[in-house]
Formats: C-alpha cells, structure tokens, sequence
C-alpha cells in the first residue's frame, strides 16, 4: 500500500472508530437520562453491535495497513472470515433489536388500549 493511502485509510477508520464510540455514549448517556424508551437488555444488544463494530474497524485496519496478503495468507484469510463472522453478528443484533422493538409497540398498544378501555368504562 503506498504511504498516501495508508495514512488516508488511517484517518478514516480512525474516525469512523471515534464516530462509533461516541455514538455508543451517546446511546447510553440518553438511556441514563431517560431519554430513551429501551429495557438495559435491549441497550445492551446495541451496545454489543456497538463493540462488534468496532472490532470489524480494527480488523479492517489491521488487514489494510499491516498485513500483506501475500507474505501473511492465513493472517490475512482469518482477519478476513472474522470480519465476515462479525459482519454477520451485527445483521443478527440488528434483528434481534427490530424484534424488541416491535414488542415494545405491541405492548405499549396493548397498554394503551386498556388504559382508554377503562376510561371510556369508568368515565
């Protein structure tokens, strides 16, 4: 890899790094406040999407800027699979928390309906 590229692949997965975590203490600094409406198993699933994504930036990372593909095959391949694997994950956790979510819709209609079934009984 030439020096230019490197040091802009460098920048940009340096920043898409920061950019992931500030967005996972954001994401928890709201929940903390109350802000978001999520139980701590769901913050805890976007937070476990938040450390699988970072590790797929250091993967990345690792792969484009220290490993040779040619000098380092079985380094390169595994980074490569775990990349994948994590990929993988992260579609997984993505469907996992449309799957809470969609829950939480049920139930708060659920609630909501039996809370204006009892007013509309009582009033």
């Amino acid at each position: 890899m030439l020096r230019d590229q490197g040091v802009t692949v460098t920048w940009v997965l340096g920043l898409l790094m920061i950019a992931t975590v500030a967005g996972m203490l954001a994401l928890v600094r709201q929940w903390q406040r109350g802000a978001l409406a999520i139980a701590r198993r769901q913050l805890g699933f976007r937070l476990l999407g938040g450390a699988a994504l970072l590790a797929v930036w250091a993967m990345l990372a690792m792969m484009l800027l220290f490993l040779d593909p040619q000098r380092h095959k079985a380094a390169f391949i595994a980074c490569f699979v775990t990349c994948g694997v994590l990929c993988l994950l992260l579609a997984a956790l993505a469907l996992v928390d449309i799957r809470l979510v969609a829950l939480q819709r049920l139930r708060a209609e659920a609630k909501l309906a039996g809370d204006l079934a009892r007013n509309m009984r009582g009033g």
